[in-house]
């Protein structure tokens, strides 16, 4: 499995380093290509090792659907199991195979939809999405990719398709209840000097040990009380590392993008409400470090944006070399940390 990482990763590291920006109004690959990428990717993702995080568990729901309609398990993760299972086969492996495909392409054409750079989108996205997401959380897999579609929406300001989009991002993980809040936020520009302080501000309040997470039971829907619960007495109750290299090269790259938005804001209309959004996912993070599991959560759900984000450090210098050795540098960060550090395979 690893081995077979490491491949995927090389090769799209090549075509990112072979990739120039499409032109405005084209698309950078049809759909063909995608479509392949997406079964390749898939196929990867129900290749995984039964000793991976959340194996077991989805298993569990998998065999037993109907049995956990009433826990946590969100209704439309329940509906694709159950549709699964009637329309094409009652097969573990199948059931991963068609869930990869689901969410890896609802990536992979929002990605075609917001960025110029595909494959260095795909490469920041094999480096730590695909990985975290993918390969182990497969509702918030879903869930990340119809959020990257809310963005699209957003900005276009095509309120029906955008409210489509976030509720079926809600059936599949109740926490995405919070891309709602997407459509308030302007797009046209941005508070620097709020959005730095916020960063800024946030990160030095978790330092202090200060935490909003128990907030979160105030909140009155019973699929995130029961996630709450889950997360804070089952899975773990242990703070964030606010020291890792991953949160540490994120608040770095979030602030340079902050102040020096004005450069980045020409090359593509999107750029600053993705800013914006990878600026909340930080501060969201920090602000719930005291429950890690919480804060991851509530934080990838805007951190996907990422993968979009990055890629435009290929506009730093004229000379796009050093762009893209950036880029490839922040890949290599986060792949080596998901698959050598997070302990996720054996």
């Amino acid at each position: 499995m690893v081995i077979l990482l490491y491949i995927t990763f090389i090769v799209s590291m090549i075509f990112m380093w072979l990739e120039k920006p499409a032109n405005q109004n084209k698309t950078a690959v049809n759909n063909v290509i995608i479509i392949s990428i997406g079964i390749i990717l898939a196929l990867l993702a129900s290749a995984r090792p039964e000793d991976m995080p959340d194996y077991s568990a989805y298993y569990r729901i998998y065999t037993h659907p109907q049995n956990q309609i009433n826990e946590r398990i969100e209704l439309g993760f329940i509906w694709f199991i159950l549709s699964v299972k009637q329309f094409i086969a009652d097969d573990f492996i199948i059931f991963l195979f068609s869930a990869g495909c689901a969410a890896v392409l609802i990536k992979l054409f929002a990605i075609r939809q917001l960025s110029k750079l595909f494959f260095s989108s795909l490469y920041i996205y094999i480096a730590s999405k695909y990985i975290s997401n993918d390969l182990i959380q497969m509702r918030v897999a879903f869930s990340t990719g119809l959020m990257l579609f809310a963005v699209y929406y957003k900005y276009n300001e095509q309120l029906l398709k955008f409210l489509i989009v976030t509720t079926l991002a809600f059936l599949f993980h109740y926490s995405a209840i919070l891309l709602y809040l997407i459509w308030l936020l302007p797009t046209k520009t941005i508070n620097r000097s709020v959005y730095v302080l916020l960063v800024i501000g946030s990160y030095v309040l978790a330092l202090i040990g200060f935490s909003l997470a128990h907030l979160i039971t105030y909140v009155p829907i019973s699929g995130i009380q029961n996630l709450y619960v889950h997360y804070t007495e089952v899975v773990e109750s242990s703070g964030a590392n606010l020291f890792s290299i991953l949160l540490i090269s994120k608040l770095l790259i979030c602030l340079y993008f902050l102040i020096t938005w004005e450069k980045y804001a020409v090359y593509s209309p999107y750029f600053i409400i993705l800013i914006k959004l990878f600026a909340i996912s930080l501060i969201a993070y920090c602000l719930l470090f005291s429950i890690n599991a919480v804060a991851v959560r509530i934080a990838e759900l805007f951190q996907i944006v990422e993968i979009i984000l990055i890629p435009f450090l290929y506009y730093f210098s004229k000379n796009r070399i050093v762009g893209k050795t950036m880029i490839t540098v922040i890949g290599l960060i986060y792949f080596v940390f998901y698959v050598n550090f997070s302990g996720w395979f054996s």
